[in-house]
């Protein structure tokens, strides 16, 4: 036991004697340039989602918005087995600068947010239009 005491004092001092020396320089730590904020992630705070939903509904774009991370997800999008058909159908639109990596908290937490509305509008849309395709064109081959 006093082996143990004295060699645990020892390192103690070794270990005080460095982290106080003069010699030893301080830690550096590199900072990595802010890249500019991509212009949709900057956009994304003002824009209105129900107005970016209809305008892409007359497009043709029924792509869901997805949020990069480090998985990436479809926020608003319930995790059920309906809704991943209909997400797999549609495909998924990444929106330009969400990151784990080096990303600015407030812009990514705005993305999820306009993503998760965005998304809920888009789904109600594509189940009104899907399930009425469907159930017409079912009707159709029972006449």
């Amino acid at each position: 036991m006093p082996l143990i005491r004295a060699l645990a004092e020892r390192i103690i001092g070794v270990l005080y004697l460095l982290l106080l020396s003069p010699t030893s320089a301080p830690p550096t730590i590199e900072v990595a340039a802010w890249e500019p904020i991509p212009e949709e992630l900057a956009r994304i705070e003002h824009a209105d989602p129900g107005a970016n939903v209809a305008k892409a509904i007359r497009e043709g774009d029924l792509r869901f918005l997805g949020v990069a991370g480090f998985v990436l997800e479809t926020p608003g999008v319930p995790n059920t087995f309906l809704e991943a058909v209909l997400v797999r159908v549609c495909k998924i639109r990444v929106i330009e600068g969400t990151t784990d990596a080096g990303q600015i908290p407030d812009l990514q937490q705005a993305a999820k947010r306009y993503a998760r509305e965005y998304n809920r509008l888009l789904m109600d849309h594509v189940k009104r239009q899907r399930l009425l395709r469907i159930f017409w064109g079912a009707r159709r081959r029972r006449s």
